[in-house]
């Protein structure tokens, strides 16, 4: 079952962007409403999972951040969480490198329960009407709030057998590091949301071309910077040494 990914392939580097934290499938038209990973042969150490509850997060938000980021979205890329967290670049295709960055509310109202998350993670970029910087510094504080506090974060230890499921809308999760020389297999499954909730647009909507130019002019900054990397793109190099 399952190989050993090649250190430099692009779905090792990929893996290594999952260590950072974030909600699945926001970067599609219709991002999913939960998701579910099932392991089947695990690492001898490391390789968690972590998850992070958003409401809590919101809840424990002070009033004026509250009204500060009422109304705001952002847009969704993994083009750009892959150039952000990891320096990588991968080239556009029809898969989720696919060039639309789709625009999200930065407070999500769970559909069935009607209790206000928040709906950030490593995905999320250029909240618009603020500048470039201030908007990283938001989303990095969002998202560094919601998981200083133990009490909002569960570690899952894997044991092949597990399966782990979780509300994609009010919940965001990563990857632990591991040794990457060791096998590790888990089936991933995402249900996707109910277009009332979760639909943000197609490509064919005329709102798509201002995410494709966000995005666009994100990247082109990224290739100019050369250390602000959050996650660092070296982790898995680091445990091959």
């Amino acid at each position: 079952l399952g190989k050993v990914f090649d250190i430099d392939s692009q779905r090792m580097r990929t893996n290594v962007g999952n260590e950072a934290w974030h909600t699945d499938s926001t970067y599609k038209p219709i991002s999913s409403k939960c998701a579910m990973l099932s392991a089947v042969v695990v690492p001898e150490a490391d390789g968690e999972t972590e998850l992070a509850d958003l409401r809590a997060g919101y809840a424990a938000l002070d009033q004026s951040t509250k009204d500060r980021i009422a109304g705001l979205a952002a847009y969704h890329s993994t083009q750009y969480s892959q150039a952000n967290d990891v320096g990588d670049f991968p080239p556009q295709d029809a898969g989720i490198y696919h060039g639309e960055a789709y625009l999200r509310p930065l407070v999500k109202v769970h559909p069935e329960t009607g209790v206000p998350n928040l709906f950030v993670g490593r995905h999320a970029f250029g909240i618009p009407g603020l500048e470039r910087a201030e908007s990283k510094r938001l989303i990095r504080s969002l998202v560094d709030f919601v998981v200083s506090d133990p009490e909002r974060v569960y570690t899952h230890r894997w044991r092949a057998g597990d399966t782990l499921l979780w509300d994609n809308r009010a919940i965001a999760h990563r990857a632990r590091p591991y040794d990457y020389r060791e096998p590790r297999v888990l089936i991933g499954t995402r249900v996707a949301g109910e277009p009332e909730s979760e639909m943000a647009y197609y490509p064919t909507d005329p709102a798509a071309e201002a995410g494709r130019q966000a995005l666009k002019a994100e990247l082109e900054l990224l290739r100019q910077e050369t250390g602000d990397r959050r996650y660092g793109g070296t982790t898995a190099t680091d445990r091959l040494v």
